[in-house]
C-alpha cells in the first residue's frame, strides 16, 4: 500500500471523528483536537478534555498483521494528572483498551460503528475506574527551604 492509499485512510477517519466532534460539540468534547501522522506512522488520535477534566482519545492506526495487508486498529485511553506527597510527585491515573480492528478498504459503516463503540466506552471511564497508575515525575531538589 503507498502513502497516498493511507493518507486516503486517514482522511476517511478523520471525517468520522470530525462528525463525532461535532454531533457532541463543546459539552462533551471540550477541547478537542486530531493529530495526524502520515508518512513514517500512518496514524490519526482525536483527543479531548470531558467535562470532568479527564482527558480520553480515540487512536486509529493503521497496521500489517494476520491474513490481510492492512487493518485498522482503534484503541482508546483516559488519564489524569495529580500531584502527590504535597506536590513532590506527579501521577497519572489511565486505562487503556484495544475496540476492535476494521479491514482495509474500509467499510465505512462499521468504521463507523467502532468508533462510534470507542467513544460510548471512553467517555464512560471516570476518574475512578482509571486502575492503572504511573509516576511522571518528582521534585529532586528536596524540600524548599
Amino acid at each position: 500500500m503507498n502513502y497516498e492509499e493511507l493518507d486516503r485512510i486517514l482522511d476517511t477517519v478523520e471525517e468520522v471523528f470530525s462528525s463525532l466532534a461535532n454531533q457532541y460539540g463543546y459539552y462533551e468534547l471540550k477541547h478537542w483536537s486530531t493529530e495526524r501522522w502520515r508518512w513514517d506512522e500512518p496514524v490519526i488520535t482525536l483527543t479531548s478534555v470531558g467535562r470532568d477534566d479527564v482527558n480520553r482519545n480515540i487512536h486509529a492506526l493503521t497496521i500489517q498483521e494476520g491474513s490481510y495487508p492492512y487493518e485498522l486498529l482503534v484503541e482508546i485511553n483516559a488519564w489524569q494528572d495529580e500531584d502527590e506527597a504535597e506536590g513532590e510527585i506527579r501521577m497519572r491515573k489511565w486505562q487503556h483498551a484495544k475496540v476492535g480492528r476494521v479491514q482495509i478498504p474500509l467499510d465505512t459503516e462499521q468504521l463507523e460503528g467502532m468508533i462510534r463503540k470507542a467513544y460510548d466506552n471512553v467517555s464512560r471511564w471516570r476518574e475512578g475506574k482509571l486502575a492503572r497508575k504511573t509516576r511522571l515525575a518528582s521534585w529532586a531538589g528536596g524540600p524548599e527551604p
